[in-house]
């Protein structure tokens, strides 16, 4: 695709979607995209599809939008990076989203109708479960994994032999 093209037909269009959690991990996370524009950076969230239009929004003006340049390698400009954080989750729901906005307003401009948004297609992703991953209390994952293998281990040999050491 010709990025000039795109740039200037729909400069708002999001790409790149990724989520993370923040900080609680179980009630947060920041969601992250990039657009070829200055926009405003917006998410619409709900536990259910059928109401992301009318579901809480975040962002507007507390969502972060930013360009990295770079003159030493050759004038790089990144895609504008967009950054907004999703509070008051629910540990180990499921929540639907889309993310989006429209370009910012030249100074003396209109603001930014509801009809001039741009969002991405719908997503989903699932709050962490209380108490966070295995890894952010401490737990060795590896250490998980191997006293599972050792149990099957365990469970193998039973069977070969016929019998039940438990």
């Amino acid at each position: 695709m010709d990025r000039s093209v795109d740039e200037a037909s729909r400069p708002c269009r999001p790409s790149q979607l990724h989520v993370s959690p923040g900080t609680p991990a179980e009630s947060t996370m920041w969601v992250s995209w990039a657009t070829f524009g200055n926009c405003s950076s917006v998410v619409r969230w709900a536990p259910e599809e059928k109401a992301l239009e009318y579901g809480p929004r975040a962002g507007g003006p507390g969502g972060r939008s930013y360009r990295i340049t770079d003159a030493e390698f050759g004038a790089y400009e990144s895609p504008y990076l967009h950054h907004v954080l999703l509070t008051q989750l629910g540990p180990g729901r499921t929540y639907f989203y889309k993310v989006g906005g429209c370009p910012a307003p030249s100074p003396g401009g209109s603001a930014c109708k509801r009809e001039d948004e741009v969002f991405s297609s719908v997503r989903r992703f699932t709050a962490l479960p209380a108490g966070g991953t295995p890894h952010q209390r401490g737990e060795s994952a590896a250490g998980a994994a191997g006293a599972v293998a050792g149990a099957d281990a365990a469970d193998d040999a039973d069977a070969a032999e016929g019998g039940n050491s438990k």
